[in-house]
């Protein structure tokens, strides 16, 4: 199934500060990126924890090893770690960075401060991906529909 972009020919843009940046399809050097970050942030959380709990250093660090090196974009602990701010502003800057290359990480992540920017966000996600549940919309449950007993 194609996105809303693809089929409407409208590109993703994002206004910030008076500036607009365009969203573009990750390539092969952002998706490097993304698994860098994804890896890395495995041994991040794992270095928290062995902070507070150092007894487990060995099963979290082996922990972290198997996750780091088994990370997907289907994996649901890669997608946890991706909705959290640092991982959303991530993803913003690898959509913009190729049309603005000039725009730090750090920049894109002090927009996420901003409910304006947080909203346009939040209305790409439900574009891309309309399945995506929407803050404060609860999805009804279908109702059961009474068949017919076969005798």
């Amino acid at each position: 199934m194609k996105g809303l972009p693809e089929v409407t020919a409208a590109p993703l843009v994002i206004e910030v500060e008076g500036k607009t940046y365009q969203f573009r399809p990750f390539n092969d050097e952002s998706y490097g990126s993304l698994l860098r970050w994804i890896r890395a942030r495995f041994f991040t959380v794992a270095k928290e924890v062995i902070a507070e709990h150092p007894e487990l250093e060995e099963s979290v660090m082996k922990n972290a090893f198997d996750k780091a090196a088994n990370a997907t974009l289907q994996d649901p602990d890669v997608a946890q770690q991706l909705s959290t701010p640092d991982g959303t502003a991530l993803l913003t800057w690898l959509a913009i960075h190729q049309d603005a290359p000039t725009v730090e990480l750090s920049t894109v992540r002090g927009w996420l401060d901003k409910p304006e920017v947080l909203e346009q966000l939040m209305g790409f996600i439900n574009q891309v991906n309309p399945s995506a549940p929407k803050k404060g919309v609860k999805r009804k449950k279908a109702k059961k529909v009474k068949r017919p007993r076969k005798r």
